[in-house]
């Protein structure tokens, strides 16, 4: 009976070892499932995105099976053949592109990718849509049992890049002609006034080499006194970070003569603006300089020669004219007072002339200094032109000035000047008004008369040398007055304009920096 339990027993924990065993084997099983169910899941989601990826992506994206035929293609490769999906896919490559483009390249290249090779080119390919497009293509073997059963290729369209280097060569070719055939030296400066580039203009006007004058400065190809007077301004530019504006200066060649150069140059600076250096050209000025010197010289000479005996004229004539006066020869008196007045105006001419060169040249100094501006203007209108003249002057002052930098004898020819015309066009019984008044950073004076008038075609001549505007009463002079004025103004940093409408007169403005 107990030996019956017994196996009885021993047959039951059998049963319930192999039941065990059988479940572990199911949770197992289970479990094996829930893993295989969860990496299902993630290669799902994973296709699911390459799949969107691939879709959605900028780039042309096809793969081609061992035949040549289209197995797959993205849908920016439809829309750039102008066919849909169902008329790519299934097809051969060959029906697809061009024949000559297919056999000289495509196919090519697919049969170097189904030999194992990766394969990359760029290249002009002609699209339906999109016509003629430079593109940048890449070919992938996929691989399967040892053997490559598809070609992926990718295609990304690079035609703005391409088009973008096309035109910078270009550009720099055009640039590089320009700069190498160009009259004027063109150079580079780092930020320590080292030259970085020098074009080959510089032989003709130095006689160096571009290799010889790389890594020098610009004042080493100066006299000693020269590159220390130029150092100085190049000093001030650089630490204002300004341009350098038409800056004359004597360079020794490299046979010792003296070179004129005109240099003017802007500076660069890299994305943190840091200034990096000076670009700009030399231009060779030198005979233009020689002629300037020798046309102040000659003006000199007359000017000396002529003055000389205008002097004796019109000390002679003047004291002829009192004579007469005195005697009661009033007929008489008054020709030998057309004597004087002649001389005078050609005495004028002469200082006219001599001014002229000297503004142009910048061999008339400017003195500035700090100047009651608004005070200058009326103590000049109680001493310009004749009594009747000063009567018909009137000052408007808006408002009070700060003093103005100016040279007071200079800014007092300009206002002479502009006077005297105002003076001359306007009918007797008309004022002529001097307004003062300032502008954000600039002190502003107007000459305003009521005279008759200019043409708007005559407006833009009038500050040009030798311009003598044609209305109003026949003027004499050299049509240097407001030549002069405008050189005399720009000399300030200043401007000068002209307002005028036929009938009602004209205002002469001038704007002086208040700094």
């Amino acid at each position: 009976m107990e030996r019956a339990r017994h196996r009885k027993r021993s047959r039951l924990l059998a049963e319930l070892v192999q039941l065990r065993r059988q479940i572990a084997r199911v949770v197992a099983k289970d479990a094996e499932c829930r893993r295989r169910a969860r990496e299902l899941r993630i290669a799902t989601e994973r296709l699911r995105v390459f799949v969107r990826l691939v879709e959605s992506s900028p780039d042309l994206i096809s793969v081609v099976d061992r035949d040549l035929v289209y197995w797959m293609v993205n849908p920016t490769y439809t829309r750039m053949h102008g066919k849909s999906r169902e008329g790519i896919e299934g097809h051969p490559v060959a029906q697809i592109h061009l024949p000559q483009e297919y056999e000289s390249l495509i196919r090519p290249s697919l049969e170097r990718c189904f030999a194992g090779e990766t394969v990359q080119y760029e290249g002009w390919i002609t699209y339906a849509v999109a016509g003629m497009r430079y593109v940048d293509v890449h070919y992938y073997p996929l691989i399967e049992g040892g053997r490559v059963e598809y070609a992926v290729v990718l295609i990304h369209d690079i035609t703005e890049m391409k088009r973008g280097e096309e035109a910078l060569r270009a550009s720099e070719e055009r640039y590089r002609a320009l700069v190498e055939t160009t009259s004027d030296w063109v150079w580079e400066t780092d930020e320590n006034g080292v030259y970085s580039y020098v074009s080959p203009r510089v032989r003709d006007l130095l006689g160096y080499s571009p290799e010889e004058v790389l890594g020098k400065t610009p004042f080493d190809l100066m006299p000693p006194e020269e590159a220390r007077r130029v150092s100085r301004i190049f000093g001030e530019t650089v630490a204002q970070r300004q341009p350098i504006k038409s800056l004359v200066n004597t360079n020794l060649a490299k046979d010792g003569r003296p070179v004129v150069l005109e240099t003017s140059g802007v500076p660069f600076f890299d994305a943190e603006g840091r200034l990096r250096g000076y670009r700009g050209v030399d231009r060779d000025i030198t005979e233009w300089k020689e002629a300037e010197s020798f046309r102040e010289e000659y003006l000199s000479l007359v000017s000396h020669d002529l003055r000389a005996p205008l002097t004796a004229i019109m000390g002679q004539a003047g004291w002829l004219e009192r004579t007469l006066e005195a005697q009661g020869n009033q007929r008489e008196a008054a020709s030998a007072q057309a004597i004087v007045k002649g001389a005078k105006r050609m005495n004028t001419m002469i200082q006219e002339l001599m001014e002229s060169a000297r503004l142009e040249t910048g061999r008339m100094e400017i003195r500035k200094r700090p100047t009651d501006l608004l005070g200058l203007i009326r103590d000049l209108l109680d001493r310009v032109g004749t009594l009747e003249d000063r009567s018909r002057l009137r000052l408007e002052a808006a408002e009070a000035l700060p003093e103005v930098p100016l040279d007071p004898d200079r800014i007092e020819r300009a206002l002479v000047n502009l006077l005297t015309n105002a003076l001359k066009y306007s009918p007797p019984d008309k004022q002529v008004v001097v307004r003062v008044g300032r502008l954000p950073d600039m002190a502003l004076v107007s000459v305003i008369d009521q005279g008759p008038g200019i043409p708007p075609e005559e407006l833009p001549h009038l500050f040009q040398r030798f311009y003598r505007a044609k209305v109003g009463q026949q003027t004499e002079g050299l049509g240097l007055g407001l030549y002069i004025t405008r050189l005399i103004v720009e000399a300030h940093d200043g401007r000068i304009w002209v307002e005028s409408e036929v009938g009602k007169g004209s205002t002469f403005s001038f704007a002086l920096p208040l700094e």
